[in-house]
């Protein structure tokens, strides 16, 4: 979920009410962002996407995928979502 934090204060960009119940501490990671993704051209992101993708593929890095469809299958599977156990 994306938020700008400001101080002490998180300030969601999104509804948050669903995966945080008012009421209920929930702990978390936040990984801040150097620049705003809304802020790069449309051009930029494809530039950065297929520099990653060169990247992956000059390392081989899915080489140990031997059938991409199940490898698809398994990564794809339901799981249970944070606050949502039963």
């Amino acid at each position: 979920m994306k938020a700008v934090i400001s101080g002490d204060r998180i300030q969601w960009l999104e509804a948050s009410e669903q995966c945080f119940p008012a009421g209920h501490a929930v702990e978390a990671l936040i990984t801040p962002l150097q620049e705003q993704p809304a802020a790069l051209s449309p051009e930029q992101r494809a530039e950065r996407r297929m520099a990653a993708l060169k990247k992956l593929a000059s390392i081989n890095a899915f080489s140990a995928i031997n059938d991409p469809q199940e490898w698809q299958r398994t990564v794809r599977a339901d799981r249970e979502l944070p606050g949502q156990e039963s």
